[in-house]
């Protein structure tokens, strides 16, 4: 027994620093689906693994895990469409999905995003969640909404009706 101690305190440190660089990769993983999502509009201030939990997968042959992460972005003044003042407005004036990219400079964006992180051969890497739709906002499919509307938040606010 006490020549399988010594093996057994390197199975269960190796597991132990397994999970460490698993919440590692996940973290940077969600970095740079943020970033990639905000489109280098908003400078990501804080980022924080809040949960990583198993996935059964359906036929998948990879792992897959479930990483749930808090997040505070600030919107910076970058503009990749046009400076052009008079095609930005006429870009804001549009509804849809370019909602958060026309806030004014020094807007916070904050939330909780759900990914699905698969494990490869290649290692780990976030799983498509639009694979075949369209977007409708920044963030769609990985944005915990929990009851908050989407209105307002990362769409246009629904226009008041007429009293």
């Amino acid at each position: 027994m006490t020549r399988l101690a010594p093996l057994l305190l390197i199975f269960l440190s190796s597991a132990l620093l397994a999970g460490d660089s698993l919440e590692s990769v996940a973290k940077s993983r969600i970095e740079d689906l943020i970033e990639r999502e905000l489109g280098g509009h908003y400078d990501l201030l804080s980022t924080e693994i809040v949960g990583i939990r198993a996935v059964t997968p359906s036929m998948a042959p990879y792992e897959i895990k479930a990483v749930t992460a808090r997040f505070v972005a600030v919107r910076n003044e970058e503009w990749h469409l046009n400076p052009i003042p008079e095609v930005i407005a006429h870009v804001c004036a549009s509804p849809g999905g370019l909602y958060l990219f026309c806030r004014p400079a020094g807007h916070e964006l904050s939330g909780t995003i759900e990914a699905d992180l698969a494990n490869t051969i290649d290692g780990w890497f976030v799983l498509n969640r639009n694979h075949h739709t369209l977007s409708e906002f920044p963030l769609s499919g990985y944005l915990l909404l929990g009851g908050i509307p989407k209105e307002g938040y990362v769409l246009p606010p629904k226009p008041r009706e007429q009293e």
